[in-house]
């Protein structure tokens, strides 16, 4: 699960829904991921992933949460700064 930072709606457009969806089947082969399940809602996702070692998911994570907030902020008119809580809760 991941979440906006101060719980703000980050996925509130579908273009960001789609965004994070395109990133975590692009990257998903690369870290050997199987995406189960997921459900993107307005200021959280959560996914249920097939993981090799815990390892991998952390790396995975860290990956397309940091294309999605580059990819955010500039699309927020050159935001900066955070979008995501934490890394990932699981």
């Amino acid at each position: 699960m991941v979440q906006g930072i101060e719980k703000k709606n980050i996925f509130n457009k579908a273009i960001y829904k789609r965004k994070y969806i395109e990133l975590i089947n692009k990257e998903k082969e690369e870290f050997n991921i199987e995406l189960m399940a997921y459900c993107i809602m307005d200021n959280h996702a959560h996914m249920l992933l097939k993981i090799k070692d815990n390892n991998s998911m952390s790396k995975f994570m860290h990956k397309i949460n940091f294309m999605f907030a580059q990819y955010y902020n500039y699309m927020e008119c050159d935001r900066k700064g955070y979008v995501f809580r934490d890394r990932f809760r699981s």
